[in-house]
């Protein structure tokens, strides 16, 4: 019985408990009211101040060339002399590839259609310089001439660069306000490159230029050595193939200058010329197939990128939500106050008792 009274008591405590919040949440209405007011405001301005985004995004998918060459390159790959099936582009190494400095300083030195460069044009849009020149003036009024190959000597054009770089990519802890990303579907495998800057023909020089440079990189820059080897090969072929051409046509002139003439001298020279002839065909033979060896395998390594969705003008801008700022500030305000009310009040029957 005693048990019943005293679960009876806490409960009818509990009761007027809150009954005393909620008088002194209504007591203290205007308390609550300043709060969303100020919350309301900081929402506000953040709203007008912002300013409009266009976003711009290429989705691709990269994929090996799956047996390029046919039966003869899997031939090559059964014994060793090349690889029967194509290489796939590691994902983790693209994305690395695409936040390298390398390739950006690639991108940055890009030339947009009103004939500056892309560096340039984040500057002047977004007024870096006179930003940065804030706590450094030597950034006051900077802009490229060129960016082309990084000197030591030159440690302003590095100093720029570096905080472009951080400014458009981000940083490894942070990239939420980056001007350009890069993610991947490992699901589906699909590539999403977005940017998002304040006018129309920077957020798209900005993703066709990263998507181009990214591209060259796993397409042609990888592979430069093997092309380097095509192209030599390529020449030795056409140079023996020259040869190989006058030494038919020499045989031929010596078996009509001599065809009725029989002699230990002309058997000599007629046999040299025939080894001659017989030693280029097979330099010729040879080239012509490490030749066509370098081509497939090169073939089967080199990632095909193809885009499944690309931008078009016009872009939709894309801005902050007026009824969204509201909302959240009058939910942040009211949480607040509602807090802040109710804390001073534990406090205060704490302090009295």
């Amino acid at each position: 019985m005693e048990l019943d009274q005293t679960d009876e008591l806490t409960l009818k405590e509990i009761i007027l408990k809150i009954k005393e919040y909620i008088f002194e949440l209504i007591r203290y209405w205007w308390l609550i009211a300043l709060f969303c007011l100020i919350s309301v405001g900081g929402f506000l301005y953040v709203h007008y101040s912002s300013h409009l985004l266009y976003g711009a995004t290429i989705k691709f998918v990269v994929e090996g060339q799956q047996g390029t060459g046919g039966g003869i390159a899997n031939i090559l790959g059964s014994i060793g002399m090349g690889k029967a099936a194509g290489g796939a582009v590691n994902p983790y190494k693209l994305l690395e590839v695409a936040q390298g400095s390398e390739l950006f300083i690639k991108v940055m030195d890009t030339k947009m259609e009103n004939g500056d460069i892309i560096a340039n044009e984040i500057l002047k849009v977004y007024q870096l310089p006179e930003e940065w020149a804030e706590n450094n003036p030597e950034y006051e009024g900077f802009r490229f001439k060129n960016i082309g190959k990084l000197d030591d000597s030159n440690i302003l054009k590095q100093k720029v660069l570096k905080n472009l770089h951080g400014f458009v990519l981000g940083s490894q802890a942070d990239r939420s306000s980056a001007l350009t990303g890069l993610t991947l579907d490992e699901e589906i495998g699909i590539y999403t490159l977005s940017s998002g800057a304040r006018t129309e023909e920077l957020s798209l020089a900005l993703t066709n230029a990263f998507y181009s440079e990214i591209r060259y990189f796993f397409e042609e820059e990888v592979f430069r050595d093997q092309i380097q080897i095509a192209e030599i090969l390529d020449a030795k072929k056409d140079s023996l193939q020259l040869i190989r051409n006058y030494k038919i046509r020499e045989l031929a002139k010596f078996e009509n200058r001599n065809r009725s003439v029989i002699g230990k001298n002309l058997l000599a020279e007629r046999t040299i010329i025939t080894m001659e002839q017989t030693a280029i065909n097979e330099a010729y033979k040879q080239i012509l197939v490490n030749s066509e060896m370098t081509d497939i395998n090169r073939k089967n390594q080199k990632p095909l990128f193809v885009a499944v969705d690309r931008p078009f003008r016009p872009l939709s801008p894309v801005g902050s939500s007026l009824k969204r700022k509201i909302i959240m500030g009058l939910a942040i305000g009211i949480f607040l106050s509602f807090l802040f009310i109710v804390v001073r009040k534990m406090y205060r029957d704490i302090m009295s008792t």
